[in-house]
């Protein structure tokens, strides 16, 4: 809940860039599956730029 709430608050404020630190490392697999379909579905309607960063 406090991972999805973090990613909520970056876009609240509109950034320019989305710097992302392991952005789903601490969700169950079903809500990392639909938190990853959403922050794609938000870049393309957005097409800000978004660093991802993931050790997996």
């Amino acid at each position: 809940m406090r991972q999805r709430s973090a990613i909520a608050r970056a876009f609240v404020t509109d950034p320019g860039m989305l710097l992302m630190d392991e952005p789903l490392a601490a969700l169950d697999a079903q809500n990392r599956v639909i938190l990853q379909a959403e922050l794609v579905r938000i870049w393309e309607q957005t097409r800000k730029t978004v660093i991802y960063i993931t050790h997996s």
